[in-house]
This record gives C-alpha cells, sequence and structure tokens, in this order.
C-alpha cells in the first residue's frame, strides 16, 4: 500500500550529541536499501511493497516483532560484526512496525 501522504525524509542528523544514534540508524538503513535487504528481499520492489510490510498487513505486527525478537536472541550467540548486523536487521523489523501501525492508524481514519 502506498503511503497516503508523501513521506519527508528527514535530514537533521547532526544534531550534536547523536552523532553514534545517527551513524547506527543510517546503517540499519543502508543495510535495507543497498545491503541484505535489498539483495535478498526487495525483489526491485519498494519498501513498502517487499515481503516485510507485506508480511505484517496479512499476519499482524506480531510478525515483525517475532522477527525483532529471534534477531535480537540469535545476536546473543553471535560473534560482534555478525551480532550488530542481527541488530540493524531488527531496527529495519522495528521500522515496518511502526510502518504497519501508522497504516492502520491512517486506514482507520477514512
Amino acid at each position: 500500500m502506498v503511503p497516503k501522504k508523501p513521506v519527508k525524509p528527514t535530514h537533521n542528523f547532526d544534531v550534536p550529541g547523536y552523532e553514534v544514534l545517527a551513524n547506527i540508524m543510517h546503517r540499519a538503513y543502508e543495510q535495507a536499501a543497498l545491503g541484505k535487504g535489498k539483495e535478498r528481499h526487495a525483489n526491485d520492489k519498494p519498501f513498502h511493497l517487499q515481503p516485510i510490510a507485506i508480511g505484517a498487513q496479512h499476519f499482524g505486527i506480531g510478525s515483525t516483532l517475532f522477527q525483532m525478537f529471534k534477531k535480537a536472541e540469535e545476536c546473543q550467540r553471535l560473534p560482534a560484526d555478525a551480532a550488530v548486523r542481527e541488530l540493524l536487521g531488527a531496527m529495519v523489523y522495528a521500522a515496518a512496525t511502526i510502518m504497519e501501525i501508522e497504516r492502520l492508524v491512517a486506514s482507520s481514519e477514512d
């Protein structure tokens, strides 16, 4: 489902004291848009039409919350670099969860 209102990207990632957070958030975005997410899951579709979003629409946000849980659990037994990749993926699932909640709110306002 295409968002009804245009999404305005936030470019204010230069707030003093939040550089580390901005870096981590950007890495999660890059993993989804340019890395594993794009390579394995995108099938040339925009984020809101990929399985991560469609799954939440069909099965509810429990599906994305479970994926976040699974990645958080898995990261505890992985080497640091792999653990970080899993947690970046969990952040992308959190974003998909937020996207579905906002989609449901928007559709209930119609």
